[in-house]
């Protein structure tokens, strides 16, 4: 599972347990993507955008939690402004399976609210809400 997660320096962790369910959501600067990841999440490197990666994770009673697919929905509001949706795309590695977005940051300090909701199949949506202080890192 630990593969599934960005190693990204500065990496900020995010996660709630809904029973047997966990969203976990890590937020890195783009910059720290290695130059072999680049091309698999398809986000380009800059000082003025974070890299939001988000798991699923089913924790069935005696197994070790596996990701599983969801329908991932995002909306950020940084401050002063309205909510807006990111767009979110499946990458698979290793046999399972992450929800990976960028997200833009101001030249200033800012502090932005997450919502993240995710729907594995034939459960209920699950959502987690948390502020996270992004800064540029140029």
């Amino acid at each position: 599972m630990a593969l599934l997660l960005p190693a990204f320096a500065g990496a900020q962790l995010h996660e709630a347990k809904f029973g047997r369910y966990t969203i976990r959501a890590t937020l890195a600067p783009s910059t720290a993507i290695p130059v072999k990841d680049i091309d698999r999440y398809a986000i380009a490197p800059s000082a003025d955008r974070v890299v939001l990666t988000v798991l699923v994770l089913d924790e069935l009673a005696n197994v070790a939690p596996k990701s599983v697919p969801a329908t991932v929905n995002v909306r950020i509001r940084n401050a002063g402004k309205s909510f807006h949706s990111i767009d979110m795309r499946a990458t698979v590695q290793n046999g399972g399976i992450a929800y990976v977005g960028a997200i833009p940051v101001p030249h200033e300090r800012s502090t932005t609210r997450f919502i993240i909701s995710a729907r594995p199949p034939n459960w209920v949506p699950l959502t987690i809400m948390f502020r996270d202080s992004l800064r540029h890192s140029g």
